[in-house]
């Protein structure tokens, strides 16, 4: 198919394929907040590791600068590089995808 979805298109049609909720989106705020909280929780969660679950470990999951920009791009992902060079043309969409891993996974669950 000729889909080109940004990040979040594609974890929301993800999503929808796998019957989970839809992820909400994530102000520039809250994740600049959560960039200074990681490292005093990544601390934490090393110095005591019964601390690593609740809101610490949360916030040690936080993802780091570079995961955020990467995360905060409005990127698409054309392929038409792809065809006019290699004359390779995607042969499946992105629902038609997901659709298949859905299928795979509830014939092949992953434990």
């Amino acid at each position: 198919g000729s889909d080109t979805p940004t990040w979040n298109a594609y974890f929301r049609a993800l999503a929808q394929a796998r019957d989970l909720p839809t992820p909400q989106p994530v102000s520039a705020a809250r994740l600049r907040l959560g960039g200074v909280l990681r490292l005093p929780a990544l601390v934490a969660a090393k110095l005591a590791p019964g601390l690593s679950g609740g809101l610490v470990g949360g916030l040690a999951l936080t993802p780091g600068r570079g995961e955020r920009a990467l995360f905060a791009r409005k990127a698409h992902y054309d392929t038409s590089l792809a065809r006019e060079t290699l004359g390779w043309t995607p042969r499946i969409g992105l629902a038609e995808g997901l659709a298949g891993l859905r299928a795979a996974q509830e014939t092949s669950p992953v434990p």
